[in-house]
């Protein structure tokens, strides 16, 4: 498709840019081509359409509210562009030679973001210590080109978040911060999450037996014979004899004390998770297998020493879990 935009149109993009604050994709103003819509008249003033049009005898139409101070674009057309060519009687040059560098300046930025963007992204997360490789402005192009590509229509973009979500990328682990439209950025170890914030729901305890069992963590398969699974899955055998008690599946508690395999004794479960880089805010919706005295398995990561199975092994018990919900 092609359009009869010109250079007035442009300076005038321009000026409504600044005005409304922009940067250098801003201060491009109407780019030649955008897409499948073309303007080939972009750098040629409309006086001199105007005159091409009159020395030919040559028809064309005018909007009429193009002279009615209505909106705002008209009102920098017919009101702030005369007063500035008091100053400058080539002011339309003068912007259109303005968004001409700033369009080459913002196409070799672009050549630059893309050799770099990927490798500042995760599945799902931005990663803080590729970003802080970058020179400043770049790590904020990398920002600001993540919330248009996911938050598009959250309308989240702004300068005030970028730098908030940039100053999160030199910051701890665990800060959060509000990004508006019920948005937030967290950091958690070297990764960057921005999503929706949401109410978690309540995980419930549930006793287990033998066979499946269908919890707020997971599906639970528990059998005494070992066989091989044909789904994904985690599967982990145990000393039945180790047992105390009756077995249950919970979240965490405060005070909550594990010994990993391998370990000779408790650690805090809180320092265990810190060790393993578990989001924070995952924690408590990773499902605990419990006897009645001690945490036995830690869904999806380790069973507890106290529990491995030894040459003095009789009796085995087989833990499969599958859809972990986490």
């Amino acid at each position: 498709m092609l359009t009869a935009h010109n250079a007035n149109d442009r300076a005038e993009t321009v000026l409504f840019n600044i005005m409304r604050g922009t940067g250098l994709k801003g201060l491009s103003g109407i780019s030649h081509v955008n897409k499948d819509v073309y303007r080939p008249l972009i750098n040629i003033n409309r006086e001199e359409i105007e005159d091409y049009l009159h020395k030919n005898k040559l028809q064309y139409f005018d909007d009429e509210t193009n002279f009615e101070e209505i909106y705002t674009r008209n009102k920098i057309r017919l009101g702030l562009i005369p007063q500035l060519k008091k100053f400058n009687p080539d002011i339309i040059n003068s912007l259109l030679r303005l968004s001409e560098n700033a369009e080459e300046a913002n196409d070799f930025i672009g050549e630059i973001l893309e050799e770099n963007y990927n490798n500042c992204l995760g599945d799902n997360f931005l990663i803080p210590s590729e970003i802080k490789k970058l020179k400043k402005f770049i790590g904020q192009e990398v920002i600001k080109k993540y919330l248009e590509e996911n938050f598009y229509s959250e309308n989240i973009l702004s300068r005030s978040n970028i730098l908030a979500i940039y100053d999160l990328c030199l910051g701890d682990s665990g800060r959060q911060i509000d990004l508006g439209k019920n948005i937030s950025a967290r950091r958690s170890y070297d990764k960057i999450y921005i999503e929706e914030v949401i109410d978690q729901d309540e995980k419930t305890s549930k006793d287990l037996v033998l066979g499946r069992n269908t919890t707020d963590f997971g599906e639970i398969f528990i059998s005494r014979d070992e066989k091989e699974s044909h789904e994904d899955s985690f599967i982990k055998v145990i000393d039945c004899d180790k047992i105390k008690g009756s077995l249950y599946i919970r979240k965490r508690v405060p005070g909550d004390r594990f010994k990993p395999l391998g370990m000779k004794n408790n650690k805090k479960l809180k320092d265990y998770f810190i060790d393993r880089k578990v989001d924070r805010l995952l924690r408590d919706e990773i499902g605990l297998v419990c006897d009645n005295e001690k945490i036995i398995y830690i869904l999806g990561m380790d069973i507890s020493e106290d529990v491995k199975i030894d040459k003095n092994t009789k009796n085995k018990l087989i833990l499969e879990v599958r859809n972990v919900r986490y």
